[in-house]
């Protein structure tokens, strides 16, 4: 694993539940967006994402996980946080990607 620098690491700390864990990647959401399946869309839409973008690049994703966080959209509306193995958006972002694809 590469060396990180500190201005990449990041914590969440919340009350959670996660979709299990397929291809290095796990989406952490609230229990409703769980049970629902807005998370498993948001898990598989990580796993061919970053799946096209190793293809396009031709890079590996060196990392040995990649967690995804939603948040309520109080405090992410219409933005995102790309960190070392952990990406944080807001649950607008998951909505509107289903919406559209």
């Amino acid at each position: 694993m590469p060396i990180m620098t500190t201005f990449t690491l990041a914590f969440a700390v919340c009350d959670y539940d996660a979709t299990g864990k397929i291809e290095r990647q796990r989406v952490y959401a609230n229990s409703e967006a769980i049970k629902n399946g807005e998370a498993d869309y948001a898990l598989q839409t990580g796993i061919k994402s970053l799946k096209l973008l190793e293809e396009f690049t031709g890079i590996d994703f060196v990392l040995d996980k990649l967690d995804q966080f939603s948040v309520p959209n109080a405090y992410f509306y219409e933005h995102t946080m790309e960190n070392s193995g952990l990406v944080i958006y807001g649950k607008i972002i998951e909505k509107f990607t289903e919406i559209f694809n």
